[in-house]
């Protein structure tokens, strides 16, 4: 079947966002889009992600970005299932893409002069970090800076507050380390105003909505392997883990841009484990005891490499690495054993 409720929402300057309702056993999704009056499909690429949901019924989106600007698109996505068994007990297929869920929309007005552009915002711990490119002309005095916020799964939305109100012509960077954005599960929408000589606003830029702690702790290091394996030192390496926060801006007539946010370091340290295995007449691996913690580094030491000089004797170990980040410790990588893989 096609998936259901299949929408393009919030336009901007080239981009739509597209967002439908996610089929069961789904193996791929294909998003393509044209412009009105062609008859040729263009396929949106990338990941799609999914939006946050509290029943069994999970959105997905995916962002058609480099439109041109005040123009009619239609949109279409289909489903290729993974031939596993649906709850009706009919199957879906998995060599083929399934019916089309059809939406059309229209981009957002073209860019004008004098507004704000370029808004980001670097999602911290202790604070949000917002910066903007001032309008090109000499009418801004001064910039406003509001915020609602919403809650319970983006189902209540608060009133529209203001944070901060100058005029006159300040950095184009703002601060939010209130309460109100520490608030867990809140989700942040930040306007920004310039001011001009009456103090009106104009050019206003709005972000994307932003979930606090979005960054969240790291997912495990990757491709943990053995550089070394003998009796008296095993050196193991790793890849840091990808940092995930990518700053999605949407503004108001100035278009939509993505800036991967980075920091140095995004990640603080590493712990790395150890746990013995043994077996005895050919049976099933077993672990003994607990793991044991061999280098447990919450901040200054992001290497990612480790050599463990003591000597193993007739033992064989398994090692597995975590990642510490500012939000705290992720979950560990994928193990990795000595002295031969006991599978």
């Amino acid at each position: 079947p096609a998936p259901r409720q299949f929408s393009a929402n919030w336009p901007t300057q080239t981009s739509l966002t597209l967002i439908w309702y996610t089929v069961e056993t789904a193996a791929e999704y294909k998003l393509e889009y044209r412009k009105d009056g062609e008859t040729d499909w263009t396929r949106i690429g990338g990941k799609f992600d999914y939006l946050p949901s509290k029943s069994d019924h999970r959105q997905a989106f995916g962002v058609a970005a480099g439109l041109n600007c005040e123009t009619d698109y239609h949109f279409r996505v289909s489903v290729r299932g993974n031939g596993e068994a649906r709850s009706d007990g009919k199957l879906y297929h998995s060599n083929s893409f399934g019916p089309y869920a059809v939406t059309s929309a229209r981009t957002g007005e073209c860019a004008q002069a004098e507004e704000i552009t370029n808004l980001l915002v670097s999602i911290e711990p202790a604070c949000a970090t917002l910066t903007w490119t001032p309008p090109s002309g000499n009418r801004d005095t001064g910039y406003r800076v509001e915020r609602y916020s919403y809650t319970n799964n983006l189902s209540q939305r608060s009133e529209r507050e203001t944070l901060m109100e100058q005029a006159n012509r300040l950095p184009a960077l703002y601060q939010d380390c209130s309460p109100e954005y520490r608030m867990q599960g809140a989700d942040h929408v930040y306007i920004i105003s310039a001011l001009d000589d009456e103090e009106e606003a104009f050019g206003s830029a709005y972000s994307s909505i932003l979930k606090y702690g979005a960054r969240g702790v790291p997912e495990g290091p990757l491709n943990l392997r053995l550089t070394r394996d003998t009796q008296s030192s095993r050196g193991l390496a790793w890849v840091a883990p990808r940092d995930p926060w990518l700053t999605t801006v949407k503004t108001a007539r100035a278009g939509f841009g993505r800036q991967l946010v980075t920091r140095d370091p995004w990640i603080t340290g590493y712990r790395v484990e150890r746990r013995e295995y043994q077996t005895t007449g050919g049976g099933d691996w077993e672990l003994l005891g607990d793991w044991e913690i061999l280098r447990n580094e919450t901040d200054g030491d992001t290497g990612t490499s480790f050599t463990d000089s003591e000597d193993m004797g007739d033992k064989q170990y398994v090692y597995r690495v975590w990642a510490y980040s500012d939000w705290g410790l992720g979950g560990p990588g994928e193990w990795v054993f000595s002295g031969g893989d006991p599978d």
